[in-house]
């Protein structure tokens, strides 16, 4: 637990440190078109804890864009699922645990979450459970919004619609076509967190 504190501790000192520039979401036009003004504070919670984490693992360039571009050039060879988690660092830490504690306290988390859980077919007993995008939940009508004027995400969108999950094909896009995206924009980082959260969640099942 010390170690934990120690962590999250370490994490903001590191994000103060660093000038970062962006649209905040409050002020975004698609972000108060889905949210409310008291869901937005759960939203920068969660850019704030990726960007944080971001910058633990980067030089810490004076840019917020050069520090994600430098982050994801680390992971974009990434072979598979279990090597990419490896690789990001986030699966199931006792900080992302602690996140999504928060967001479940603050009423948020299923706005942007469900669980799906993995079953042994012959048993039928559960064996995993992970983070999953609620179809249904504001988060996806963001990102709906999103395409509208944006390429990137709406392929991300379309693509999760037609799959109802993230997809390896939208894994790889992420991974390889990073540079096209703003993160001075606080909605984009958003997007890349949430992201990222989600496709590491899996864990053993536990009762």
């Amino acid at each position: 637990m010390k170690n934990m504190v120690l962590l999250i501790i370490s994490m903001f000192v590191n994000l103060s440190c660093i000038p970062i520039s962006h649209t905040e979401l409050k002020n975004d036009s698609d972000v108060l078109k889905v949210f409310n003004e008291e869901e937005i504070p759960s939203l920068e919670l969660i850019v704030n804890f990726f960007d944080s984490f971001i910058l633990e693992n980067t030089e810490k360039s004076q840019d917020i864009t050069q520090t994600y571009y430098e982050y994801f050039e680390t992971i974009k060879n990434s072979e598979s699922i279990e090597d990419l988690s490896i690789h990001i660092g986030l699966s199931n830490s006792d900080v992302t645990k602690t996140l999504i504690k928060k967001l479940k306290d603050r009423g948020i988390f299923n706005e942007i979450w469900n669980y799906s859980y993995g079953y042994d077919f012959q048993t039928k007993d559960t064996l995993t459970v992970e983070l999953e995008l609620n179809q249904q939940g504001k988060y996806v009508q963001l990102l709906e919004l999103l395409g509208e004027n944006n390429n990137y995400f709406l392929e991300y969108y379309k693509d999760l619609q037609s799959s109802g999950t993230i997809s390896p094909g939208n894994i790889a896009q992420f991974m390889k076509y990073f540079q096209e995206v703003n993160f001075q924009k606080e909605v984009n980082r958003l997007v890349f967190a949430v992201h990222y959260i989600t496709i590491v969640s899996g864990e053993e099942y536990k009762k």
